[in-house]
This record gives structure tokens, sequence and C-alpha cells, in this order.
């Protein structure tokens, strides 16, 4: 977009040591909220507002902004016209304050008609105030505000930041803006690549600040650096002629750890790749932000691909490098694989007695039970034509047994996952250990349901008695705050039971959760009211999805909440 004459583009960048990954995007989103309510509330004429971040810089680009603030005319309400002037015809105190305090003149004054009353106005003009000014004002105020996950302080003001400052830029086109924040004053020295040193860089105006970067390999913008990022993975991969497992998060992280994406590949002993693919990709995604990758046939290869910030000589000891950290870290995964392995699933399972929950809900045990109990009622019923009564007694016997174990104490993650394979060792059916796997499914509203009948039975039962045992204690997911993630189990119950086709009246489910309630504890007619519209919440945008009309809605949400069964109200 062209700009217009004494319209200029403006740049602040907050350098600081290096800050977690995580902390960025918040940060992004915090500037943006800021910049765009102070600019307007200021006065100031303004184009587009673009916000970057990088571990150590975050950086605000205003394009077209207006030398001088918008002026306007306002016209400003004071006392009632009975204090215009005195019986004397003399201008009154409070006329006179009024007028002072508006900077007008008292012969401008002005009386004028409201619903209210006739009332003294003030018509006076406003704006016209430098930009570059009222920017170092709007700068300092947002450096200031914004928060994060922890925060330190450094020096004598007890200023409190991700990390400490270390510069910042603040240019209005060539001009500096006059900003200060503890002790650090804007300017235009900036710093390039922390793997290069980093050199100091002298921006003499905001349109050469992107450019400048990138030339010492600094990609400031986010976009762009995504976009390379992507790239060099995938040529990467296909150059060894496989694929690679884009795990969205583990991209996000890698984006807010470098300035400029260098990919590193190579591989590891074929012997990890006893391990399953699960633990293999988390030890590689959580330890050290690497991407696996895959053969044609959808299986691990043992190769990797990590991410480093900028060229540099020595790629092949850095491969090097990267490889004997990542094998040491597999290492460590197969020694905790192979006790698992030898204890046995059966030993874990007796040692979930010792896990208490939280809110007076007893022991994992007495929940494993409960479930049992749930989940043989729902068997009863027969809604299931070729469920295998014994794998899902099987199921119910592991369940929650991998918790205690080794790996899922250093990858909690991996909870059911891992009973899955315990369970396969020691001799159990792949329906029962599936079962076990695919108990918390659906894991999001868009994500597989269980797969087997015993597995829907069994996730059933589990979320059912989650939501009653929580209800009955008087814990629900408020406003923003759901820490025992109460939506998510409603919403995968209502998901399964919709998706599935299962009638299933919750009703009668409720009362068997409620017969293996911890004494003290009671699920009475309100709780149950509660809980069913709790469910009928979520079970809602499911329906909306299927472009069901308001009063459909309305009138499914009466049949619910009456009989209790989820899918009959859908028909």
């Amino acid at each position: 977009m062209s700009k217009r004459k004494n319209e200029f583009d403006v740049l602040l960048e907050i350098r600081m040591e290096n800050i977690p990954a995580r902390f960025i995007l918040s940060a992004e989103k915090q500037m943006r909220r800021f910049l765009e309510t102070s600019l307007s509330e200021s006065r100031l004429s303004f184009g587009k507002i673009n916000i970057f971040g990088t571990y150590k810089r975050l950086v605000a680009h205003i394009e077209g902004v207006g030398e001088k603030t918008e002026r306007k005319i306002l016209l400003v309400k004071g006392p009632p016209a009975r204090f215009l002037k005195d019986e004397k015809g003399e201008y009154t105190p409070e006329s006179t304050g009024f007028a002072a305090k508006q900077g007008v003149r008292l012969q401008d004054l002005r009386v004028e008609k409201t619903p209210k009353g006739d009332f003294i106005f003030a018509e006076k003009e406003v704006g016209g105030e430098s930009s570059k000014a009222k920017l170092g004002e709007i700068f300092s105020a947002m450096i200031s505000s914004l928060e994060f996950p922890k925060s330190m302080i450094w020096e004598e003001t007890g200023f409190r930041f991700a990390r400490p400052l270390r510069g910042i830029v603040s240019l209005f086109g060539d001009k500096i803006i006059p900003v200060r924040v503890a002790g650090v004053k804007g300017g235009r020295t900036t710093e390039g690549l922390n793997a290069k040193g980093g050199k100091t860089i002298i921006v003499r105006r905001v349109t050469d600040y992107f450019r400048i970067l990138r030339n010492v390999n600094v990609i400031v913008k986010d976009d762009e650096r995504r976009q390379m990022l992507e790239r060099e993975i995938k040529s990467a991969a296909a150059r060894m002629s496989l694929s690679v497992n884009l795990d969205e998060d583990l991209l996000l992280e890698n984006l807010y750890l470098v300035e400029y994406p260098v990919v590193v590949s190579g591989d590891f002993s074929i012997d990890f790749l006893k391990l399953p693919p699960e633990l293999i990709n988390l030890v590689m995604k959580k330890h050290l932000k690497f991407f696996s990758l895959s053969e044609k046939n959808g299986s691990l290869a043992p190769y990797f691909i990590g991410i480093k910030d900028g060229v540099s000589r020595g790629q092949k000891n850095v491969r090097t490098g990267f490889k004997n950290v990542l094998e040491a870290r597999f290492k460590d995964a197969v020694f905790f694989y192979e006790k698992d392995l030898a204890a046995g699933i059966k030993n874990y399972a007796g040692k979930i007695g010792e896990i208490i929950l939280p809110v007076g809900l007893g022991t994992l045990k007495e929940k494993a039970q409960r479930v049992k109990k749930v989940a043989d009622f729902i068997a009863s019923l027969n809604l299931f034509g070729d469920l295998d009564r014994s794998d899902l007694n099987a199921a119910c016997q592991c369940l929650f047994a991998d918790i205690p174990s080794e790996v899922v104490r250093e990858f909690p993650e991996l909870e059911g996952i891992m009973a899955y394979y315990y369970m396969k060792k020691a001799g159990f059916s792949e329906k029962a250990a599936s079962s076990v796997r695919e108990y918390h499914f659906p894991l999001s509203t868009d994500s597989p349901l269980p797969s087997g009948e015993e597995s829907l039975v069994l996730s059933l039962a589990g979320k059912t008695e989650t939501l009653v045992s929580f209800f009955a204690a008087g814990l629900s997911a408020s406003g923003t705050q759901d820490p025992y993630a109460l939506r998510k189990q409603a919403s995968g119950l209502a998901r399964i039971l919709v998706e599935k086709e299962i009638s299933l009246n919750l009703r009668e489910v409720f009362r068997v959760v409620r017969s293996t309630l911890p004494d003290g504890m009671d699920f009475d007619c309100e709780a149950e009211k509660s809980l069913l519209d709790f469910i009928w919440q979520r079970a809602e945008v499911l329906f909306q999805q299927r472009n069901f009309k308001f009063y459909e809605l309305r009138a499914e949400k009466d049949f619910f909440a009456r009989d209790g069964d989820l899918f009959d109200a859908s028909l």
C-alpha cells in the first residue's frame, strides 16, 4: 500500500535475552491488542499493524502513521447554564474555571439545550500533536504491560519482564522515538544472529530494517521463517526418500527457537526401532525438538531431522553431536521400557491403589473398580452385538495400570499407549489391549473415536464415571477454568453417542455411578440436572454442525433433559 505525504512507517524492536518459545505467541497477541486500542484512542492514523517475534526480539511494524495526531472538534459539556454569568452580568467562578480547564476563551462559551436542561458548552479543537511523542508514551506503556508465565527482575527499579531487556529500536521513519524502559533507551542499534556473535547493526530508517537483518541471517517475520523452515524440512526428507512427521506443536516450537532455521539430518542405530514408535517420537520431540521420519509403508525410519540456528562451519560435527545426544536419550528409554516389560502389567496394576485421587474420590484402583461396574452395566444392555465380555473384563483389569510404570512417569502423555504394548507382551488379546489404549478417545473434537465395541463401552463408562464423580464433588468447569478437562470428557461422550448412534439412557448410567461413589459423596437431583445440561451444551455444537434448526434443538434439549438419551433426542 502506497503511503501518502506525511505518513511514515514505525518500528519498535524489543530485544532481550533468550525467552522460551511458549512465551512468544501470547506476547505477540498482547502487543497487537494494546497497539490497536492505544493508537485509536490517541487519534493516530495508521494502516496495518504487523507483529513478529523470535526468541530474542519482539517487533511491531506499523504502516502509514500520520505525522500528527488527527484533529477533531469536541463539544464539551460544562455546568448548568445558570452558572454562565451572575446577576451583574459577570462570568461566574464556575464558568471561568470551566473555560480555563478546556483552554478556551470565556466569550467562546455557549449555552445549548439538552434533555436535562440548558448547559454551558465549550467547543475546542484537539489533536495535531506530534505522533512521534505520542508513540513514545504508547510504546513505553506497552512494554511495561506485557505479561508472561514467568518474569524476572534484574535492575533496581523492579521492572518485570520475561528476560532482561538488552535494547530497543524505536523509529518513526528515520527519526528516533523517545522510549525508555527499565533504564533501556530507544535508539537505532540492534544485533544480528546469536550464532554469528550478535554483530551490532545500525538501522537508519524503518524501511531498511527487515532487509538489513535478512542480510545477516535473521528472518524476523514469523510467516517467512515458517515457510523457510517447512521448505527445508520437506527438502531434507525428500533427499532421503522418506516422509517427515510434521507435528504442528513441534513445528511452532522450532519456529520460535531459531531466527534462521537450518536443517541438520542424521541417522540413529536401527536397534532403537524396537521401542514403540510413539515412545520414539516423544523422545525426539520432548527432549531434542527433532522431527521423525517414516518409510513409504508408514513405519518409522532410523533417521531424524533437527533444527539449528544459522549456517555455520562444521555441520558434520553438529550432526554427530545431535546423533550422540539422541542415542543417549534412546538408551534411557530402552532401559525404562525393558524394566517395565520385566515387571509386567499385572504387577503395575497392583500398585494403582497407592495413587490418591483429588477431592475425596479415593484411589485410582477404586476409580478403576467404579469404571468396571459401569462398563458391566452398559454391556448388560445388549447394545453391542459382537461385544466380547472376557476382553472387556481383561481391559478393566489393566485400566490405568501403566501409570506407575517407568516410561509413563517420564512421559505421562503415553498413558494407555504403553499399557497396550505391555498387555500385548503379557499375552492379552488385541481387543483388550486396544480398549485400554483407546480409553481416552476421542482426544479432540475431530480425532478418531474408539474403534471396537469393547473400546466404546470402556470409554463411555470412563467418561460418565468421571463426570458424575466430579459433579458429585461439587466441581464443574466454569468460565475459562476447567482443571480436570470435564468439557473434553462431555464432548467425547456426546460424540460417541451421536456419531456411533448409540441409544443409551444416561440417567440410568448415572444411577450406577452414584451407587459406587465414596461414602459421604452424593449425586443428587440438582447435580444430575446440571450434568445433563453440561453434556447438552457440548452436544448442541454437534447438532449445529449437522444444520439442525433452532426449534429442533429446543425440542431435542427438552427430550434429552427428560429421558437422558442423547442419540434418540437427535432422531
